[in-house]
């Protein structure tokens, strides 16, 4: 089965046009994510299988950001995120 965006409104699986990444292990950036999605979802909690899609990352000459899920004026620094 394929791994589903766990944003808020969000349903993408992997596909040509959309990555899917796993939570991080290190426990920073972890609760950071977590954080961010319970912006949206106040009560969710990650499980191993947990992912959210490209649609809420934006590149940049520094890696990765995640966005802040409904206020893109602000972002978080990630790394080590998993392509699935």
């Amino acid at each position: 089965m394929p791994s589903r965006c766990v944003a808020a409104g969000c349903s993408n699986t992997s596909s040509e046009s959309v990555s899917v990444y796993k939570f991080p292990k290190q426990e920073t950036l972890l609760k950071q994510w977590t954080k961010q999605v319970q912006r949206t979802r106040a009560n969710w909690v990650p499980t191993a299988s947990s992912t959210l899609c490209s649609e809420h990352f934006e590149a940049d000459s520094a890696g990765f950001h995640l966005l802040l899920i409904h206020d893109s004026l602000k972002t978080m620094k990630t790394q080590n995120t998993e392509i699935l």
